[in-house]
């Protein structure tokens, strides 16, 4: 790809080599002509090409230059179509609006045989796995899985943990109670003031390692890629959120009708560890989940693109739940400011009541370990329920008055503070009592000076007629 892009000639010459073809040849100058690997702007030139070179095909191949520029990281493009024959038109138009600026797709992976075109060099068999922006695909199930890397030697110390903590990659969030769960121990870590090479408390060190010994079992699970959308078909939206004393988080669920059979997938989920220094109440991590939660819908719906689709937001917390109801007009900031975020997102979308042991974000606020959530059929597809016609779903509970009056509102007090300068001030500006003794004097006539000129410097003005 890279190669492909060619150097204006008066940039040229700071691309020049020292080469020589062997040993005994001397030393030549050489000017590399086209954009070299490895240099700091050879990405953005080569994606910057690329897109120019969309929008300068874009009436010709509209659909492809949509696709493009939306479709590709780096060099890898990623796409996909509702039957066969679509695929098979993507795929024609963007090799030939790509080939019109000498970029030429050679390989291509599809959970479906695609490879009519003798023009094609696949690098299928679909029993192939390949990976996807660092996850791993299987065509033949169309199926995503996850790669762990773990070091042989004992971790001990706070780098090393928090350097394998980093590796965990999983940015869907569909192992986001297991990250969490390592978050969580390393603010733990973090807690007790140990330095970088530090060995970590026997306590930590236990719960890191039984933690550390399941992280294998991860490699085993398999994870639909398609969640069953068809455009002729309605789909929903169902977000849950939690929050504890450690932690909070937001799942994302869909919810399709395949063939008269309902069918529900996680489809992404974030967390948050709790604050240490600034703490927090229960009701306000509820808050930060439920504020979580809208700004997660809010990303997932602009990804996903679809143009009619239903939205349900779900929390156990009937606290939240009256905030979010009320106009808040008289609580505090703290509330006002993440209650108007969440209807700045969402707009007016009904918030529901979901008892706590059916809320699948309860593992978000908690953390898991692996081998809690390899069958845990609560967090992969929700609660049972879900799968239920949404008509008959209980999406709310009657909520005291009192949670809404009552609950954590904002009193104005006002408070007066004095300040004395006494004779003792003196004191602690000064060393020495000598010198103490030296400035006080002078200091006091000063001040005396200061206050007459106060008394007779001020103009007397006399508006009486």
């Amino acid at each position: 790809m890279y190669r492909q892009v060619k150097l204006h000639e008066d940039d040229q010459t700071f691309h020049t080599i020292l080469w020589r073809f062997n040993k005994n040849d001397p030393i030549q100058e050489y000017q590399l002509t086209t954009v070299t690997y490895g240099t700091a702007p050879a990405a953005y030139l080569a994606i910057r090409t690329m897109h120019q070179l969309a929008m300068d095909e874009c009436d010709k191949f509209p659909r492809a230059a949509e696709l493009i520029l939306e479709d590709f990281y780096v060099d890898d493009f990623l796409s996909g179509a509702h039957n066969k024959e679509e695929a098979q038109k993507i795929r024609q138009e963007v090799k030939t609006l790509l080939l019109k600026g000498g970029f030429n797709i050679r390989k291509w992976k599809s959970n479906l045989t695609l490879n009519d075109d003798t023009s094609f060099q696949d690098f299928n068999s679909r029993e192939d796995i390949t990976k996807i922006l660092g996850i791993k695909w299987s065509p033949q199930n169309d199926n995503f899985q996850y790669t762990i890397k773990q070091t042989s030697n004992r971790t001990n110390t706070k780098r090393q943990v928090l350097s394998e903590i980093a590796s965990i990659f999983v940015p869907l969030g569909h192992m986001a109670p297991i990250v969490i769960k390592a978050k969580i121990i390393m603010q733990d870590i973090w807690k007790t003031g140990k330095k970088w090479d530090e060995a970590i408390p026997t306590e930590i060190q236990t719960a890191w390692d039984k933690f550390k010994e399941e992280l294998p079992i991860i490699e085993n699970l398999q994870l639909p890629r398609w969640f069953q959308y068809n455009p002729e078909q309605p789909i929903e939206l169902h977000g849950f959120c939690d929050a504890s004393q450690r932690a909070y988080g937001a799942a994302i669920y869909t919810k399709a009708v395949v063939k008269d059979k309902t069918q529900t997938t996680l489809l992404v989920a974030k967390t948050k560890v709790a604050p240490v220094k600034n703490k927090l109440t229960i009701p306000q991590l509820e808050l930060c989940a439920a504020t979580l939660l809208a700004k997660l819908m809010k990303r997932t719906i602009t990804a996903l693109k679809i143009a009619d689709i239903n939205i349900y937001t779900w929390s156990d917390s009937k606290v939240v739940l009256a905030w979010l109801q009320k106009t808040p007009n008289k609580q505090n900031v703290f509330i006002v400011n993440r209650v108007n975020e969440v209807h700045r997102l969402l707009g007016q979308v009904q918030w529901n009541y979901v008892k706590s042991e059916e809320n699948p974000a309860d593992l978000l606020s908690r953390g898991a370990l692996p081998s809690k959530l390899q069958k845990n059929t609560l967090w992969w597809n929700g609660p049972a329920w879900l799968k239920t016609s949404s008509s008959e779903i209980k999406r709310s509970e009657g909520i005291p008055k009192e949670i809404v009056m009552n609950n954590e509102e904002f009193q104005e007090l006002t408070v007066f503070t004095t300040k004395t300068n006494g004779p003792l001030e003196l004191l602690t500006k000064f060393s020495s009592w000598k010198k103490t003794n030296k400035v006080g004097p002078s200091s006091k006539n000063k001040e005396f000076q200061t206050r007459d000129q106060l008394r007779t410097s001020a103009p007397i003005h006399d508006h009486a007629q």
